[in-house]
């Protein structure tokens, strides 16, 4: 039995990458997220409806997009939610 909080996804660039296939297992187990996306860089299609979905139901798990200009944000960013990342 998988046992985790959540998942956090980094997407520094747009191209094909295994992360894609361990965010659809996130969402798949049904895994709150937060996703540290660049800024300027577009998720693909699938990812953003799925975002946008989370958003407005409770079939997807919930889904938290950071857009990034630097990794100093990123660190920032768990620095300030450590205590409750996922919540």
């Amino acid at each position: 039995m998988l046992d985790t909080k959540g998942h956090i996804f980094f997407y520094p660039e747009r191209k094909p990458a295994s992360t894609l296939v361990e965010v659809g297992m996130a969402l798949a187990l049904g895994l709150p997220s937060v996703w540290f996306v660049k800024e300027g860089v577009k998720l693909p299609f699938l990812l953003r409806q799925a975002w946008q979905h989370s958003n407005r139901s409770s079939e997807l798990p919930r889904i938290v997009v950071h857009r990034y200009r630097d990794l100093d944000e990123i660190s920032l960013f768990i620095s300030d939610r450590k205590d409750n990342f996922f919540g």
